[in-house]
């Protein structure tokens, strides 16, 4: 039944998110942009890129260019990221049906 359950959702779309630092700002500093400002992140080159989906991450890689556009080759899946129940919550409630009900 889970295996079934998993096959309903293989192919839902989820947005995922490359994170390659992230720096805190005041409102005012926002406000001060310009083109050609130029923000310092929190991490260094050489540390990996992380690839989150809804504010978890769940595989850490290294940023690539590929025809123009950046991609991530993965380095590391976190072993948290693997586990089933990590998933369950992105998994569809299963409904009653009235076959269920009899």
């Amino acid at each position: 039944m889970a295996s079934a359950n998993l096959q309903l959702v293989l192919d839902v779309e989820l947005n995922v998110n490359m994170r390659f630092g992230q720096r805190h700002m005041t409102l005012r500093d926002v406000l001060d942009l310009t083109s050609g400002s130029v923000i310092e992140l929190d991490r260094q080159v050489d540390e990996p890129v992380e690839l989150m989906l809804d504010g978890k991450v769940i595989a850490y890689g290294e940023a690539v260019v590929i025809d123009g556009n950046y991609g991530l080759r993965i380095t590391e899946v976190p072993e948290a990221a693997l586990q089933r129940d990590a998933l369950s919550q992105y998994a569809p409630v299963p409904h009653a049906t009235e076959e269920d009900q009899a």
